[in-house]
């Protein structure tokens, strides 16, 4: 746990030897010294380690500070342990003495994660992504744990949490950033080149889920991301995507491909306007903003009868 020490475990493991610690003023009264500090003691409710006393973390956390100066006072042999001074009333402490928890609501569960995250490196009581089982419309076509069973400048579309958030300059002095992208299956490294930065900057600051797409760099020591896009998962998930961008190489794709998308979209109808993207070797591209009669709902289904025809990670959602 990241601010708990080996020492400060010593002390906790052989004042565990003598039972179970019921409450966390008794933890505080058994476990009192330098070793076992707040910062101590905040890591250990941050990860979880004193749920066992049954009270929010929300609230643990709060009386830290309090159950501390009572206890420390305590083994002073202060029988009046439970004054402690102006700051305390008979209002706020129980039959045995010891100052009640505060009253608070529990931390949000991203909170709840965040911190757990902090502590340990990574979550035990849920994922951030857990909320958005069933709601990604086919936003994420693949996941971490099969990304190098894939090809070298395929793209691909992963939603999860971004970690490690590094940012750099380029020779020309221009901004970009490396982080770590996680899901609920592992980690992949993504970098994101100035052009895109400036354009997704906000959202890889705002500590929320992503949806990613980019083109796989895959060598024989590594297999990163190169994003191009990264907008916050919440918006793909509730349905407030407004654009579908279909991304084609105008050298290859031949009349026979745009009758099948022509046929292929009017089965997926809905209000998002779609768009086509003729990039050419040359990296420049004409974009063609299709008629109202080819607009599509963002599901699943849409983007696999699209990727079915041009490869994945072609589509992308704004």
């Amino acid at each position: 746990v990241k601010g708990v020490g080996s020492k400060a475990i010593e002390v906790i493991q052989v004042a565990r030897n003598d039972g179970p610690f019921p409450t966390l003023h008794d933890f505080c009264t058994r476990v009192h010294g330098s070793q076992v500090n707040k910062r101590v003691m905040e890591s250990l409710v941050k990860c979880g380690a004193l749920d066992s006393f049954n009270a929010p973390r929300a609230r643990l956390f709060a009386g830290l500070e309090e159950a501390m100066k009572w206890a420390e006072q305590k083994a002073k042999g202060d029988h009046n342990a439970a004054q402690l001074g102006l700051f305390a009333s008979p209002s706020n402490k129980n039959s045995d003495g010891h100052p009640e928890l505060p009253n608070l609501e529990e931390w949000p569960d991203t909170d709840k994660l965040r911190n757990e995250r902090e502590t340990l490196g990574f979550f035990i009581t849920g994922h951030p992504l857990d909320k958005y089982v069933g709601r990604l419309h086919g936003v994420v076509s693949l996941s971490t744990d099969n990304l190098k069973n894939r090809t070298h400048q395929e793209k691909v579309r992963l939603a999860g949490v971004i970690h490690s958030l590094k940012l750099k300059n380029n020779k020309k002095g221009d901004r970009y950033a490396t982080f770590t992208l996680e899901d609920k299956e592992g980690v992949v490294e993504v970098i994101v080149w100035p052009e895109a930065y400036k354009q997704y900057e906000t959202t890889i600051h705002a500590d929320q889920p992503v949806c990613l797409r980019g083109a796989l760099d895959i060598d024989d020591e590594r297999c990163q991301i190169i994003a191009d896009e990264v907008v916050p998962l919440e918006s793909v998930a509730t349905g407030e995507v407004q654009q579908v961008h279909i991304q084609v190489p105008a050298d290859v794709i031949t009349k026979e491909d745009l009758v099948a998308l022509k046929d292929v979209l009017p089965q997926h109808t809905g209000g998002c306007q779609t768009f086509l993207h003729l990039m050419r070797p040359d990296y420049t591209e004409t974009v063609i903003a299709l008629p109202n009669a080819l607009s599509v709902a963002p599901t699943r289904s849409m983007l696999l009868a699209v990727e079915r025809l041009f490869g994945n990670g072609m589509t992308s959602f704004r």
